[in-house]
């Protein structure tokens, strides 16, 4: 009947533990076959590929909400995970199970408010040292029986997917070997190089691997090893990565057709926002479009009238847009969002505000992503009901990353003829 996955954090809370294991009996006595680590991980194995594959193949997750859960970073993690596969594909089924006296302005005050935003269901030990009832877990449970169809137009799926196809197009083993060595994987973690677990595991590392260096050196070990054009394609689909999943997925817009959508994305590197897109989107250009327009230097006479110029070339060169058409009659494209990345570092963000503003009133349906100037990042100004993301690393991180994701792109270059630029041009 499908794989439900179990979040919890449970290894100091006897009674949540006990309500953890019963939880899984239940639903695997309902024929669904339960993925929960406490279980079903060996002893000395590493847990971490492990659970980023379940959390990619789910088809539906219960989390777990004691008080140690709120305050696991790992568990934040497996959430912002889930809710990010369900930002695309709505058929995913999350159960937040608040556990005893756990509100859900304690899951909002944890960080975690796209869970708290979904119906929760909930469970009150009873009375003196007992557990929940069992009448009680079969009803918080009915919900499994009705879950809607499955969405197989999963995108974070397809995109691991992908990955794993090109690292089955690896004709030496040990490259793949090598590869896990430099994602960190331990041995026993890939110790059949060439089956198809191996290259799933592998794929699933890659797309949770955001130190760039480790990923470039990933990449670099089976470039011998592999049809060159195969290579580049997977160069380019694992090119964003090191970007955090948990970060860009607030770039997404609450629904398809969202209005005058502005993220002001703290970062210092154009490319970044780029990077974003991709992550954001699971690197399917079938979802998105990226473009990207920036003044000159800081001190240009008038940077706020060449932003402008800067947007509107870049926005008729892309979309393909007649001279004669004016911007306002430029239509948005189908099932497909429209990002201008904005690198307004030589404005004021009072310009970069205007500039914004003239784009959405000829333009409502074009997301714009701004990128302010370090010194005016306190204040948001005219950019106070913006999505609003700081980045979790800096800037000598940042410039690291780029470095070593220009470094990948060169080797996909030097492997094959005609790889298409990454960056600026999106």
């Amino acid at each position: 009947m499908g794989k439900v996955f179990i979040s919890h954090c449970t290894n100091r809370d006897r009674r949540a533990r006990a309500l953890r294991d019963r939880v899984a009996e239940r639903l695997h006595a309902d024929r669904y076959e339960v993925l929960l680590d406490a279980r079903d991980l060996r002893p000395g194995e590493e847990w971490r590929p492990k659970l980023y594959a379940w959390l990619r193949e789910c088809r539906a997750a219960v989390v777990l909400l004691n008080r140690d859960a709120l305050k696991s970073g790992w568990v934040r993690r497996e959430v912002d995970i889930l809710m990010w596969r369900r930002s695309f594909n709505r058929s995913l089924f999350v159960m937040p199970l608040l556990v005893d006296d756990v509100t859900t302005q304690d899951v909002r005050d944890a960080g975690m408010e796209d869970l708290a935003a979904l119906q929760v269901a909930r469970v009150r030990y009873a009375a003196g040292d007992q557990g929940v009832r069992e009448a009680d877990i079969a009803e918080l449970l009915a919900g499994f029986r009705e879950l809607p169809a499955y969405d197989r137009q999963d995108p974070v799926s397809a995109w691991t997917g992908r990955i794993e196809a090109h690292l089955t197009r690896v004709w030496d083993a040990r490259a793949l070997t090598d590869a896990g060595r430099a994602l960190r994987l331990p041995d026993d973690g890939h110790d059949a190089p060439g089956a198809d677990l191996s290259c799933g595991l592998l794929a699933a590392q890659m797309l949770h691997t955001h130190a760039a260096a480790q990923l470039r050196d990933a990449v670099g070990t089976v470039r011998d090893f592999m049809d060159p054009g195969v290579f580049g394609n997977l160069v380019e689909l694992v090119l964003p990565v090191w970007v955090d999943a948990a970060s860009a997925r607030h770039v997404l817009p609450a629904g398809r057709h969202a209005l005058r959508h502005t993220v002001v994305l703290k970062a210092t590197h154009p490319d970044t926002g780029a990077y974003y897109l991709g992550r954001a989107f699971c690197m399917d250009a079938s979802r998105y479009i990226s473009m990207y327009a920036g003044a000159g230097p800081w001190g240009e006479e008038d940077p706020e009238e060449e932003l402008k110029r800067a947007c509107e070339e870049t926005i008729r060169a892309t979309l393909h847009v007649q001279p004669w058409k004016r911007l306002d009659e430029v239509r948005r494209t189908p099932d497909c969002l429209t990002f201008l990345v904005l690198d307004a570092q030589a404005c004021s963000l009072e310009q970069a505000g205007r500039v914004v503003g003239w784009l959405h009133d000829l333009m409502p349906w074009l997301c714009v992503l701004v990128l302010p100037h370090p010194a005016q990042r306190a204040d948001p100004g005219p950019f106070a009901s913006a999505v609003d993301i700081a980045p979790p690393f800096g800037e000598a991180e940042e410039e690291e990353s780029i470095r070593a994701a220009a470094q990948m792109v060169r080797l996909a270059q030097r492997s094959v003829q005609g790889m298409r630029d990454w960056g600026r041009r999106g």
